[in-house]
């Protein structure tokens, strides 16, 4: 189901303007991955994606702590190594809750999760 939710979230996101540059990206040393790496004018944004059946899951509880600040550690390496260094960083979270006929239903997108404090 991740990779079935990470293709309806690089779908929603495509048709909202972003430019995907990558899935999966895996920092240096498999020290983190980001789902999806996009890029909407000079922002880089590091989007994770979660999926689960409707109504089994808050977005809070879908990103803990942690897990967001790490994925701000993960987007300043991508920038640095990809030469975004002059954009701005955003994290989001983008959660996809499951019909019970097993499609996508209700694809929720919340914009900026975590910041450099986190």
């Amino acid at each position: 189901t991740g990779s079935r939710a990470e293709d309806a979230a690089g779908w929603y996101l495509d048709r909202r303007g972003y430019r995907i540059l990558e899935r999966n990206w895996w920092a240096p040393a498999r020290a983190g991955e980001i789902d999806i790496v996009a890029l909407k004018g000079r922002t880089l944004i590091a989007a994770e994606v979660k999926s689960f059946p409707a109504g089994a899951l808050t977005a809070s509880e879908a990103l803990p702590h942690g897990k967001r600040r790490k994925l701000v550690s993960l987007i300043k390496q991508y920038a640095r190594s990809h030469g975004y260094v002059d954009h701005s960083l955003r994290v989001d979270l983008l959660t996809v809750e499951w019909g019970d006929d097993g499609k996508p239903g209700r694809i929720e997108h919340l914009q900026s999760v975590a910041t450099e404090d986190a």
